[in-house]
């Protein structure tokens, strides 16, 4: 493997990979740690943010760029479809359950993560303007 592809590996794809595996493994705990006073529904929330966002940077090879749908699309998707599996495989966990709103709060989380990535475009695109 050639050094920049390896080292775009590293920097970009293999934080989404070791993110998606550490959703995997906390989702498979039966009785997982929420902290005090943490809205198990915001847990979710934040946890797809960050999903979405590493998603889209890792297929972008960058996250601070002009948008890039072809990008995007296929990120909000996987996500969607990751939030789906991440219920269901709770199914098989002891005392642990899919839920209808635990996937809703994925999906908030994943819709607010697709607004920030349209907004750091539009941010950097100003700035970059400004700054030309």
């Amino acid at each position: 493997m050639e050094k920049s592809v390896l080292k775009r590996f590293i920097f970009f794809k293999l934080p989404a990979i070791i993110y998606i595996c550490t959703i995997f493994i906390l989702s498979s705990i039966p009785n997982p740690p929420v902290p005090a006073k943490m809205n198990d529904k915001l847990l979710h929330i934040i946890e797809y943010i960050l999903l979405i966002l590493i998603l889209y940077r890792a297929l972008n090879n960058g996250l601070l760029k002009k948008i890039n749908r072809k990008v995007l699309v296929p990120s909000v998707i996987i996500s969607f479809i990751y939030g789906i599996f991440d219920e269901f495989h709770q199914i098989f966990i002891p005392s642990r359950v899919a839920s209808f709103y635990d996937f809703l709060s994925n999906c908030a989380g994943i819709i607010i993560g697709t607004a920030l990535i349209w907004l750091s475009s539009y941010f950097f695109k100003e700035l970059n303007a400004e700054f030309a």
